[in-house]
C-alpha cells in the first residue's frame, strides 16, 4: 500500500454526501459569522466557512496504486512520545504504527481497493496551511469513513483476561442484529452471569482498557464522538494486544454495555454494590480524572466518550465540558473540535496560546449563535490577555451542563477578553434581612407546627443525598434557623407572592428544565401550617369563597417547597429583595454591601435555578487592573498560600479608587500582590454601594439567583434599564 493523493473526482465521490449534510448548516454559519463581526470584528476575521477549508484540504489515503477508492477506514490512535510506552514500539513505515496492528487493520478492509486514512502520513506535517485546513475538516473525514478503528498500542490483556473478554464478546455478537438494536443491552444483562472469578477479571480488563492513553486525548475524544452508530459490519472496533502480542478486536458497543452490566448489578450484592454518583452527569470530564476506577465511573466515561454519541449536535458549552479534561497539544484545536462536534459549519484559522483563550473564543461564538447561556456560567473567571495585560475576564469557564438557552441576544453589543457590552436591568434595592417582628412570627409558626422536627424526620429522596455532603456540607436536612429565615423572608414578600410562588416556579421549569427534577407535590401534612400563615395575614378560610383552591392549596405547596432540601442548596442564606411594584419580590442570598444587583436584559426571563443576577460594582477601567478574589465570610486572597486575615488592616495600602486595599508579601522567593476587599460587611448591616460612574462600566464580582419572581422588567424607582454597559472581570 502507498500514500496516494486522490483525484478531485475521487475525493468528491467519497466526501460529497457527508459534505452536503454538513453544508446544510451553511445559512446558520453565515448568520453566526455576520453576528460575530458585529460583536468582535477582529475575532471574526479568523473564521471562514468550512467549505473553503474543505476545498483546500487534499485527501490522501493508504491504498493500492491506481485504485479508484469507493470507501475507506479511518484510524484513531495516539502519537508516540517519550511520556508513554507502547507494547510494541516498532513502526512499519510509512505507518506510525507497529507491524502487528498494520496487518490487522489491512485484514479489516472489505476489498483490496479500500483505502485507509491515518493522519500521519495522510496530512503533510510540514505544511502549516494544509494542517490548518485539515483541522477544520476532520469532522468530514471521520464522518465519511466506512468504519472507525481505534488502536490502543499500550494495552495488552493477559491470557485469562483475553479468554473472559472473548467469551462475553461472543455472547454479545450472538445478540447483535444487523442494525443498531436498542434491546441488546437488556438481553445482554439477562445473559450476563459471571462467576466470582470472572467478575473480577472483567473489572480488571475494563480498568486496564480505560487506562489507555487514547482515552485522555482530546482529538481521540473528537474522533469517537463524531462517528455515528454503525451497523454490525461497520461498527467501531478497539484494537489492542492480547496474549503473546496477538491483536484482538473488541467492538465499542460491547465494552460500553459490559461496563454498564457491572455498574447496574444488584446493589444488594456486597461485591456489586455500585451505583452511579447522582451528580456526575453535570460534571466536566476534568473533575473525574483523579477519581477511582470504580465501575460507575468507568461506565460514566464510556457514556461520555462512546455510548453518549448522538447524531444531533450539542451546544458548544456542553461539548466543551465533554472534552476539557483531556489533553490537547494545541489549544487552538479546541475551537475546531467543539465546532465540529456542534455541527457549526465554520473553520478557525487563528491561534490560541491557552485553553482559557480558546474557551473565551467559544463563548463569543456561542453568543454570536444566539445562545446566551455563557452569561449564566459561574465557574472560575478565565485568565485572558487583553488591553490591560493578563487579567481575570468577565467570561467564566463552564462547570455544569446546561440546556441551550436562546432568548433575544440583540441586547449584547460587543464582546472582548476585557469586557462584554450589553444592556442591564439595574435593581435599585438591596437584599433585606427580615425584621425582628416578622422573624419572631415565622419562628412561632414553625415551632407550633414542629416543622423543624418534621424536616429531620422526612425521608430525603436518594437522588438528593449528595446535597448533604456537597451543597449543604454538614448542615444536614432542612431545619431550625434556616426555616425561620426562609419563612420570614417570604412573609416580608406578602401573601400574594406566597400564593404565586409555586406556580411561578412551575412555569419556569416547564420552559427550562431543572436538573434536580420537579417541584414537590402538595402535602396534606402542611395544610395546618398554611392556615397558620394565612392567619398571620388575617385571612380566615371560612370567610372566603374558593378559599381552599385560591389560598390554602397554593400556600400548602409553598410550604412543601420550603421543606424541600433542594431549596436550601439554592438559597443557603435567604433574603428578600424588591423586583417591581406590588407583590413583585424575590428571594436571594446574603451578599456583601458593595455590590449592585444587575440582570442582563437577555436573561430577564430565566428561571430560579439559573444565576441570572450579576453582582457588579462601578468600575473605572482607567484605574490599575486588580483581580478581585471571590469573597465569602471574610477577606479572601488571590494568592491561596497567604491568609490575609493574619494581617492587620492598618498594614494595607489603598490601590486605585475602585475600593480595594492591597499589600505585597513574599511567598518563597516570588513576590505576590494580594488584593483584598475594603469591607466584609453585608447588606444586613450597611449599604456601602459606590455611586455609579459616568463611564457606564462595571466590574463583575459574582452571580446569584432570584427565586419566586418572573421576568425582570424596567420599573420606575425599582428597576432601571441601562443600555450598552461595559462589564469587566
Amino acid at each position: 500500500m502507498e500514500v496516494i493523493e486522490l483525484s478531485q473526482q475521487n475525493k468528491k465521490s467519497l466526501l460529497d454526501r457527508t459534505c452536503q449534510e454538513i453544508l446544510k448548516q451553511r445559512d446558520q454559519a453565515e448568520a453566526i459569522l455576520a453576528r460575530l463581526h458585529d460583536l468582535n470584528p477582529e475575532l471574526a476575521a479568523h473564521f471562514r466557512l468550512k467549505e473553503i477549508a474543505l476545498l483546500e484540504f487534499p485527501i490522501r489515503l493508504l491504498c493500492s496504486p491506481g485504485a479508484y477508492v469507493r470507501s475507506y477506514l479511518v484510524i484513531s490512535y495516539c502519537w508516540r512520545g517519550s511520556d508513554w510506552q507502547p507494547v510494541d514500539d516498532s513502526a512499519a513505515a510509512p505507518w506510525p504504527l507497529c507491524e502487528p496492528m498494520v496487518k490487522e487493520i489491512q485484514k479489516l478492509r472489505i476489498s483490496d481497493d479500500e483505502g485507509i486514512w491515518i493522519d500521519v502520513p495522510c496530512i503533510a506535517q510540514d505544511n502549516e496551511a494544509e494542517k490548518k485546513a485539515a483541522v477544520g475538516s476532520m469532522d468530514v473525514v471521520y464522518l465519511a469513513a466506512r468504519r472507525l478503528l481505534i488502536v490502543l498500542e499500550d494495552i495488552q490483556l493477559n491470557e485469562v483476561e483475553q479468554a473472559v473478554m472473548k467469551k462475553y464478546d461472543g455472547i454479545f455478537q450472538e445478540l447483535v442484529d444487523p442494525d443498531v438494536d436498542d434491546t441488546i443491552f437488556k438481553r445482554l444483562m439477562q445473559r450476563f452471569d459471571p462467576s466470582e472469578a470472572e467478575y473480577t477479571v472483567v473489572i480488571q480488563s475494563l480498568q486496564k482498557i480505560l487506562s489507555a492513553r487514547w482515552f485522555g486525548r482530546t482529538w481521540c475524544n473528537h474522533e469517537i464522538r463524531i462517528q455515528p452508530m454503525r451497523s454490525k459490519t461497520d461498527a467501531t472496533l478497539f484494537l489492542m494486544f492480547g496474549n503473546a502480542r496477538e491483536v484482538i478486536c473488541l467492538e465499542h458497543r460491547f465494552l460500553y454495555m459490559l461496563s454498564h452490566c457491572i455498574a447496574f448489578e444488584d446493589a444488594n450484592d456486597d461485591r456489586r454494590s455500585m451505583t452511579f454518583p447522582p451528580s456526575t452527569r453535570s460534571m466536566p470530564l476534568s473533575l473525574l480524572d483523579n477519581a477511582d476506577m470504580s465501575m460507575p465511573f468507568l461506565a460514566y466515561r464510556f457514556s461520555r466518550m462512546i455510548g453518549g454519541r448522538q447524531n444531533t449536535p450539542s451546544p458548544p458549552m456542553a461539548t466543551w465540558l465533554g472534552i476539557i479534561g483531556s489533553v490537547c497539544r494545541e489549544p487552538s484545536d479546541l475551537v475546531s473540535i467543539v465546532m465540529n462536534l456542534g455541527r457549526i459549519c465554520l473553520s478557525f484559522s487563528g491561534t490560541s496560546e491557552t485553553t482559557d483563550y480558546s474557551c473565551w473564543i467559544l463563548i463569543a461564538l456561542t453568543v454570536a449563535a444566539g445562545d446566551v447561556s455563557p452569561l449564566l456560567l459561574q465557574g472560575r473567571k478565565l485568565s485572558l490577555r487583553g488591553t490591560h495585560g493578563l487579567a481575570r475576564s468577565w467570561a467564566q469557564e463552564p462547570r455544569t451542563h446546561g440546556e441551550r438557552y436562546t432568548p433575544d441576544a440583540s441586547h449584547i453589543t460587543a464582546i472582548s477578553p476585557d469586557f462584554i457590552e450589553l444592556d442591564l436591568l439595574l435593581i435599585q434595592g438591596t437584599p433585606k434581612y427580615p425584621s425582628t417582628g416578622v422573624l419572631e412570627a415565622a419562628h412561632a409558626i414553625i415551632s407550633r407546627s414542629r416543622l423543624d422536627t418534621l424536616a429531620r424526620e422526612m425521608d430525603t429522596p436518594a437522588r438528593f443525598q449528595f446535597l448533604r455532603g456537597g451543597v449543604l456540607g454538614n448542615k444536614g436536612v432542612v431545619g431550625g434557623q434556616w426555616l425561620d429565615h426562609f419563612l420570614a423572608s417570604a412573609l416580608e414578600c406578602g401573601l400574594d407572592w406566597i400564593r404565586q410562588f409555586a406556580s411561578v416556579l412551575e412555569g419556569q421549569i416547564s420552559t427550562e428544565e431543572w436538573w434536580l427534577g420537579k417541584l414537590p407535590q402538595p402535602d396534606a401534612r402542611f395544610e395546618g401550617v398554611a392556615v397558620d400563615i394565612l392567619a398571620y395575614f388575617e385571612v380566615r378560610p371560612d370567610e372566603l369563597p374558593d378559599c381552599a383552591s385560591q389560598y390554602v392549596e397554593p400556600v400548602t405547596q409553598f410550604v412543601a417547597c420550603m421543606m424541600d432540601i433542594r431549596f436550601r442548596g439554592i438559597l443557603p442564606t435567604p433574603r428578600h429583595i424588591r423586583t417591581g411594584i406590588g407583590s413583585h419580590y424575590a428571594l436571594t442570598e446574603i451578599t456583601w454591601s458593595s455590590v449592585w444587583f444587575a440582570v442582563p436584559v437577555s436573561l430577564k426571563n430565566t428561571s430560579f435555578h439559573s444565576n441570572r443576577v450579576w453582582l457588579v460594582e462601578p468600575f473605572d477601567p482607567e484605574e490599575p487592573w486588580i483581580s478581585l478574589p471571590k469573597f465569602r465570610d471574610g477577606y479572601a486572597s488571590e494568592a491561596s498560600s497567604v491568609d490575609p486575615r493574619k494581617f492587620d488592616e492598618h498594614k494595607l495600602e489603598p490601590i486605585g479608587s475602585n475600593g480595594f486595599l492591597g499589600f505585597h508579601p513574599s511567598i518563597g522567593e516570588s513576590p505576590a500582590t494580594v488584593v483584598l476587599q475594603r469591607t466584609c460587611k453585608t447588606f444586613d448591616t450597611a449599604d456601602l454601594r459606590a455611586s455609579r460612574s459616568g463611564k457606564a462600566s462595571w466590574r463583575l464580582i459574582e452571580k446569584t439567583t432570584l427565586v419566586g419572581c418572573g421576568a425582570i422588567v424596567e420599573c420606575k424607582d425599582v428597576v432601571q434599564l441601562l443600555q450598552r454597559q461595559k462589564v469587566y472581570g
